[in-house]
């Protein structure tokens, strides 16, 4: 007798983009749950506005676009609630996960739903500072914690920051992923080749990947290129943000056009440069207001064989575990020693980076989708 398939409803935003919905169509293709994804029809990204994208060639992940309203506006856009009513209602739905933070109104208004249609769900959040907000969306979070059957966390820290928060229901680390099928490493002659394609010189490359911000440590990365004695070195990097203008205003002070490259990527581009880099520079910076939530781009190297340097804001020192250096975000003459010490050790680069492929392996796209999938096969068990 052939079991029958769980039915999996997962909701949010960011699905609107196709890669997004990678871990779900991993987690549809193992063959316990059956997945159905609601992604907004149309919605005003940070960078551009986004249709819908298509699901790749060969998918069976099951996608429904959904209109959506005030897009522009994160914590204010809902979805249409009768097209969300008619599809909560189409069928018996066993378990729900829904991706959106709780204290916003499409994160309030789906957990009403399904909390209505007797749906269990699990909440995904990156919260990691116990920050309070105004009414209505200070009631918005708690009624929606309140009703959710199991929060999920990007790290350790976002469990403790709803600790503090007074949340005492089911809690589960459910990390972000590296697909690792994407994200490989280069032989010494593969580095050679893409360095070239990129515009490159062949020599000991330094990185730098995310938004060119005062928190993501922008202008520790650039100190610590400053006190590189060695003259055979190049930076790489990549990004945009309001830093920009000033970083080119450095590399232009410095007459380093030929040696510090600022690029603007497509994410789809990002498997092909980032494992041309020696070492990646991971240097976020707490403030008031934010520390680093997990760093997507650590896992990202390790996968690609690159050695990474990380501060030991937020989430960084469970990320990075053994596998990469992790220094005081605030020090930094440590840091520039750190990566003059480390360009000249290869010895230890190449340690780091084969402890970074194994780190890898525990946040693939598979490790991650095996562990969705026992929660929710575990729960929708307890619940019956």
């Amino acid at each position: 007798m052939v079991e029958k398939k769980l039915q999996l409803l997962t909701i949010g935003h960011s699905y609107v983009v196709a890669l997004n919905r990678s871990l779900m169509r991993e987690l549809n293709k193992r063959g316990q749950i059956n997945v159905t994804v609601v992604a907004p029809r149309f919605f005003n990204g940070d960078l551009r506005p986004i249709q819908i994208e298509a699901e790749p060639e060969g998918s069976e992940l099951t996608v429904v676009p959904m209109d959506c309203y005030l897009t522009k506006y994160i914590h204010f856009f809902f979805y249409n609630q009768r097209q969300l009513a008619d599809l909560v209602s189409s069928k018996k739905w066993n378990y729900a996960y829904l991706w959106e933070e709780p204290y916003i109104v499409s994160g309030f208004q789906v957990a009403q739903k399904l909390a209505q249609s007797k749906i269990p769900f699990s909440l995904f959040t990156n919260q990691n500072l116990n920050k309070k907000y105004p009414f209505p969306f200070s009631y918005f979070e708690n009624k929606t914690l309140e009703q959710c059957d199991s929060l999920w966390g990007c790290g350790p820290q976002v469990l403790e920051t709803f600790r503090q928060k007074k949340y005492q229901g089911r809690s589960e680390v459910v990390p972000y992923f590296v697909n690792t099928d994407r994200f490989l490493p280069y032989s010494e002659e593969q580095k050679t080749k893409f360095r070239a394609q990129f515009g490159l010189k062949n020599m000991k490359t330094v990185g730098f990947m995310g938004r060119l911000t005062e928190e993501k440590g922008v202008r520790i990365f650039l100190y610590s290129l400053e006190q590189l004695q060695d003259p055979a070195w190049q930076a790489v990097i990549l990004g945009d943000g309001p830093l920009r203008e000033e970083i080119q205003k450095w590399i232009d002070e410095k007459k380093w056009q030929d040696r510090v490259f600022l690029k603007l990527m497509k994410h789809e581009e990002i498997p092909q440069i980032l494992p041309v880099m020696d070492v990646l520079l991971c240097p976020s910076q707490t403030t008031s207001f934010w520390r680093e939530q997990f760093g997507r781009m650590i896992i990202e190297a390790f996968a690609c064989g690159v050695p990474v340097i990380a501060s030991d804001s937020g989430e960084i020192p469970f990320v990075v575990g053994d596998a990469g250096v992790v220094l005081p975000e605030k020090d930094q003459n440590l840091w520039s020693k750190t990566l003059v010490e480390l360009l000249k050790t290869p010895e230890r680069l190449l340690l780091m980076r084969e402890k970074g492929l194994k780190r890898a392996q525990a946040f693939s796209i598979q490790t991650v989708a095996q562990q969705i999938e026992k929660i929710i096969v575990d729960r929708t068990g307890a619940i019956r």
